[in-house]
């Protein structure tokens, strides 16, 4: 149930916030556009990924000028990182599968540092609403095979070594990444059907 609120919020946010033109870094509208293949020799570490970003939101579904805004904030996972409420901790190994993990808001602006370190207080690290899930392999079943995906309230979003592919969510796939952001396609993660489409995100601070 927790899961399946977590996804309702992040698609209602595509939705209903409406994205306005971005800066000269990514995304550019015009230059925001649905890639078909990743890198398979990245040039990035997806630890570096840390950070604030803008998100725009394109639809498969939607006019090729609607867009949409959120705001994600990615943190470093730690094997020292455990979950208060549930009192469990991250399964051996997970920081290399699971490097970052966050949130996603609808954009309402910056938060300065103390607000933004409430917020990071406030997220589960082993159960956390966005986990970025890693595979130097590639996920050979999705038709972009990238090797890096943000998990959006999925069944997935754990790190006690419980893997799970049903039930709703969706997967950001990243394909591109440099200084200023990253971009991918996104679509569902799991059985359930859900909105697809291209995403670009830019950096609003490290």
């Amino acid at each position: 149930m927790r899961f399946a609120r977590s996804v309702l919020l992040a698609l209602a946010a595509l939705i209903q916030i409406h994205c306005s033109p971005a800066g000269p870094s990514l995304p550019v509208p015009e230059a925001c556009e649905s890639l078909p293949r990743v890198d398979r020799n990245p040039r990035w570490d997806p630890r570096d990924l840390a950070g604030e970003y803008r998100i725009t939101w394109v639809s498969d579904a939607a006019p090729a000028t609607a867009q949409w805004l959120d705001r994600l904030w990615l943190w470093p996972t730690s094997m020292r990182d455990s979950s208060v409420t549930q009192h469990r901790s991250a399964a051996p190994g997970d920081t290399v599968t699971h490097p970052l993990y966050g949130v996603m808001r609808p954009d309402s602006g910056r938060l300065d540092e103390s607000q933004a370190k409430e917020l990071r207080e406030t997220i589960d690290p082993i159960y956390p609403p966005v986990l970025l899930n890693v595979s130097r392999s590639g996920f050979a079943w999705l038709p972009d095979n990238p090797w890096a995906v943000l998990l959006i309230g999925t069944a997935g979003n754990r790190r006690d070594g419980t893997l799970s592919l049903d039930g709703v969510g969706m997967g950001m796939r990243i394909l591109e990444a440099n200084a200023q952001g990253f971009r991918g396609n996104f679509g569902r993660w799991g059985i359930a059907m859900t909105d697809s489409g291209h995403f670009c995100a830019e950096r609003m601070r490290p």
